[in-house]
């Protein structure tokens, strides 16, 4: 998943990917704070490690951040922020599927994306507009049917290259994967570079 920008704010365009990644998500206390709390690990089968995505990152931050500045606020309101912000994301999460449609997890609705199927037709982030929401919202609906619902873990091997697919349109909101067009990829030797760059990083700024 690409670190898009330094600080979450508008990205710069004459910053080299890099130097983003470099300043942005490999700041000293931006990392130890991912490493610290977005990592989270799962057992099912086996134990597997999931990492928050770039906009989860800055979208769970800001929502720590507006909850703190609740707290000075009526009580009884933010629990009801909170419970509205949970119907919602189940709402919406259940309107494109309620499930990842490659895996079938739906154990936690907050771990679950919404994939735009062409990311040049993405209008806005939809897990961070629809909690914002009274209802339902059909400029939400709209951009739900642009995308298909995948877990974090999933999306994230899916933005690495590690499996590809066939995406169809569902038979209600979104998109889905066609029966039998899901293809693993193995890791090439881009990806193990780039592993093991991001690891010489850590070394050096003495985590």
């Amino acid at each position: 998943m690409q670190w898009k920008t330094i600080n979450g704010e508008k990205p710069r365009k004459e910053l080299t990917e890099i130097e983003v990644l470099l300043r942005g998500m490999c700041d000293r206390q931006r990392l130890l704070d991912i490493i610290r709390n977005f990592i989270v690990f799962e057992k099912d089968k086996e134990t597997i490690k999931k990492l928050a995505a770039y906009h989860q990152y800055w979208a769970t931050n800001k929502a720590v951040e507006s909850t703190v500045k609740a707290r000075k606020g009526n009580k009884k309101n933010q629990r009801k922020a909170r419970e509205r912000a949970r119907v919602l994301v189940k709402f919406y999460t259940d309107l494109a599927g309620g499930c990842c449609q490659k895996c079938g997890y739906n154990r936690s609705w907050f771990a679950l994306d919404f994939h735009h199927i062409n990311s040049n037709e993405k209008a806005f982030n939809v897990s961070q507009v629809a909690v914002k929401q009274n209802g339902r919202n059909e400029k939400v609906v709209a951009e739900i049917e642009k995308c298909i619902l995948l877990c974090s873990n999933c999306h994230r091997e899916y933005e690495s290259g590690l499996w590809t697919a066939k995406f169809t349109k569902r038979d209600g909101i979104g998109w889905t994967i066609e029966l039998g067009t899901i293809k693993e990829n193995l890791l090439d030797s881009k990806y193990y570079d780039s592993v093991t760059y991001c690891i010489h990083i850590q070394k050096t700024m003495n985590f």
